[in-house]
């Protein structure tokens, strides 16, 4: 009695079938160890991404501690290299200077869709940091914006509650930040990127 007739298929067929789930195997193997990879690369990324959005933070939030709460405590002006630099009063007639940094988020934006199919946890954490850095677009819009506003509104309370809003909005957006690179990197976020 022969294979064939033993189990009436040819021995090539079982061979040919062993093949295949061999290379399916390898295949599989190969494709998950490319979006290890991929996953690894975008945690850098963003984490790096994160660094530079916490450079924001510090930034604004000692301006923030130091600038007076009052109308034309401070202006914005324009470097000529482009970078905004907040200069404030302090203690009533001393001058500090700080620099507004820009707010970071469409690399992180898009690598959002490639993130949420590797890893969704992960794009959980992204989301809710793309909606905290949205916030602090607008805590650095409205310091530009507040230089000089209407009578209506410049008056003391209002900038005292103004940059409250803003330290709440930063210190929110940090805890959120931190939460996004230890997922990334296994490290609490204390370091920042300048550029």
């Amino acid at each position: 009695m022969t294979f064939s007739e033993f189990f009436g298929v040819p021995l090539a067929v079982y061979c040919a079938i062993g093949l295949f789930l061999i290379k399916e195997c390898l295949e599989y193997r190969r494709r998950k160890t490319a979006q290890q990879k991929k996953l690894t690369v975008y945690k850098k990324l963003i984490a790096q991404e994160c660094e530079r959005n916490n450079w924001f933070i510090k930034s604004v939030s000692r301006i923030g501690q130091t600038v007076e709460k009052r109308p034309n405590a401070y202006r914005v002006e324009k470097q000529k290299s482009g970078i905004l630099r907040l200069l404030y009063v302090v203690d009533g007639e001393g001058r500090g200077s700080g620099i507004l940094p820009e707010v970071y988020r469409s690399k992180i934006e898009a690598m959002a869709k490639d993130v949420a199919e590797l890893d969704p946890d992960l794009f959980e954490k992204i989301d809710n940091a793309l909606d905290s850095i949205s916030d602090l677009a607008h805590v650095r819009s409205s310091i530009i914006d507040y230089e000089v506003i209407d009578e209506k509104l410049s008056h003391e309370a209002f900038y005292v509650s103004f940059w409250d809003f803003a330290e709440q909005e930063m210190r929110d957006a940090e805890l959120v930040l931190a939460d996004l690179y230890m997922a990334c990197t296994g490290n609490a976020l204390e370091d920042h990127r300048l550029r």
